[in-house]
């Protein structure tokens, strides 16, 4: 086959989910030096990419995009030798290849081969964060957060880290339980009691939408996250670990050197710390503009490391 040549990275992207894989490969059996991992055409069943995106969905941003399918594994067939009973209808991923090239996932994720991956520009991960189709933090932060970092940003955007890896020690979010909404929406950091009887209840499932009656506009802290490293709470009170050493991931002091000294903020007026925040749901868009859609990754793999 011939090079494929694009002007533009958004281009390139453009090409990679809507017809990567999507058609046969003229290329015969015959020759052992064919790669099919570099081959943008399909070899078989299960190399095979049905067309992921509704009508041309020409012109339209990655994040645009509508999806023809679902981003995630048909409980019929996934990699199976098997016929799927609704066939090229099914509103679900039939292989690794439909479900990597789709557009939830294409390129939210680091590859972790990096420079010694064999699929190159071909990859369906981000060998690079300039790369990635999801909003990250430098490379700097991510090795070395500040404390003003940790206070105000720290788990406030989605993990698109590669492999297995520590999440706690991760600036990013991996679920619901481990993210943050910015502070600036306006929660202040005591807990709220829905959210900890929720996590409690020890089902990871529920939907962040039931563990709390007034959900993202919940005026209160929503779990650890968001109690520990509020701006009005992170290094204010000593660490009870004598041998710490997490540094500024750790919401508590060390010494008098370690104490921050809070943001002035107005107390608020009785009875608001009981309604819900306006306009949070908008000052989340404009800010976190991927507060619903978790990394779909995390869902495919084992808890944390």
């Amino acid at each position: 086959h011939k090079a494929m040549r694009f002007d533009s990275t958004e281009q390139h992207v453009e090409w990679m989910i809507h017809e990567f894989k999507t058609r046969p490969c003229t290329v015969g059996r015959s020759h052992a030096s064919h790669d099919h991992r570099c081959c943008p055409y399909f070899h078989n069943d299960r190399d095979r990419r049905r067309p992921a995106v509704a009508g041309d969905g020409a012109g339209c941003s990655a994040v645009a995009l509508v999806a023809a399918y679902r981003g995630e594994p048909c409980a019929s067939k996934f990699d199976e030798e098997v016929v799927c009973p609704l066939g090229d209808d099914c509103d679900a991923c039939h292989s690794t290849a439909e479900l990597l090239y789709h557009p939830d996932f294409f390129r939210k994720r680091l590859c972790h081969q990096a420079r010694r991956c064999p699929r190159g520009n071909l990859c369906a991960f981000a060998h690079n964060r300039e790369e990635l189709l999801v909003p990250h933090f430098g490379e700097r932060v991510e090795e070395a957060p500040t404390e003003e970092f940790i206070a105000y940003q720290f788990k406030t955007e989605w993990c698109p880290v590669g492999g297995p890896h520590d999440w706690e020690n991760c600036v990013y979010a991996h679920t619901y339980r481990d993210w943050r909404r910015i502070p600036g929406i306006g929660y202040s950091s005591h807990p709220c009691p829905h959210w900890s009887s929720s996590v409690a209840s020890g089902m990871p499932e529920l939907a962040y939408s039931s563990r709390c009656p007034y959900g993202l506009a919940c005026p209160l802290a929503h779990g650890a996250k968001e109690q520990l490293y509020h701006p009005q709470f992170y290094k204010t009170n000593p660490c009870s670990d004598a041998q710490c050493r997490r540094g500024p991931l750790c919401a508590f002091t060390h010494g008098p050197q370690d104490v921050r000294q809070m943001p002035v903020v107005e107390p608020l007026p009785k009875g608001v710390m009981r309604r819900a925040l306006p306009q949070a749901e908008a000052l989340l868009q404009q800010h976190q503009p991927t507060y619903a859609t978790p990394p779909m990754y995390h869902a495919l793999e084992d808890g944390p490391r």
